[in-house]
């Protein structure tokens, strides 16, 4: 189910509320109407009524827009430069997590994991192909000069059997880099190059569209 798909589902949810409302007030009218052999206008009019006050009672689904990041770490990698680009690599990722963690920042403060298999899967449910999305590269074990890669990534790809992950980067230029939101601390720290193997990574994917309806994050899944 895609994210458009769950936020649909829960204003459904909402809307079904207000109606079994509306239904259990007009019943409850039109007995009481019966019982005491009111004209059949006055029944008709008794249940309207009825059935706007009901409506006007029935809750509306709040929404706000949050950012969430995803967090993918693995045990080695490596940043291969893309024929007849300066800005694009190659990256690959061995031993990738089988799980991603992810996380959102204030109000909503919720957090959760999700298989990386699903994160490729629902690449474009998320809206990542359409608008791809901010990731910091961050090597563990590197030293400061050269230890954080700021970039668009685009085409991941992850296989199951041997947890092998790749996907195409597109490093961003300094400008860029400070105009994303959620991510200055990332920029402050960013270098212009990484090293083409590395041990001990971590890609933090940002997600500035994440949507939270009545208390619960529609994306990656429902958690509440």
């Amino acid at each position: 189910m895609t994210p458009t798909t769950l936020r649909s589902t829960l204003r459904a949810g909402t809307r079904l509320a207000g109606t079994l409302i509306a239904v259990g007030v007009l019943a409850a009218s039109l007995a009481a109407c019966s019982m005491a052999e009111v004209p059949t206008e006055a029944a008709a009019s008794a249940a309207a009524d009825a059935v706007a006050v009901a409506e006007t009672a029935a809750p509306t689904p709040t929404e706000e827009a949050i950012s969430v990041l995803y967090s993918l770490s693995a045990d080695a990698g490596t940043l291969t430069p893309v024929a007849g680009s300066t800005t694009e690599f190659a990256l690959t990722l061995a031993t990738a997590d089988r799980h991603t963690v992810w996380f959102s920042d204030r109000p909503a403060r919720l957090s959760g994991t999700l298989t990386t298999a699903d994160l490729v899967r629902d690449w474009a449910g998320f809206g990542f192909v359409a608008d791809p999305p901010t990731v910091a590269i961050v090597l563990h074990d590197a030293g400061n000069e050269a230890d954080t890669l700021i970039a668009e990534l685009s085409a991941p790809a992850y296989d199951a059997a041997t947890d092998g992950f790749t996907a195409t980067v597109r490093v961003l230029d300094e400008q860029t880099q400070q105009g994303v939101g959620g991510f200055e601390h990332f920029a402050g720290a960013a270098d212009a190059a990484l090293p083409e193997s590395f041990t001990g990574v971590s890609i933090f994917i940002n997600d500035e569209s994440g949507v939270v309806v009545d208390g619960c994050l529609v994306a990656p899944y429902p958690t509440c």
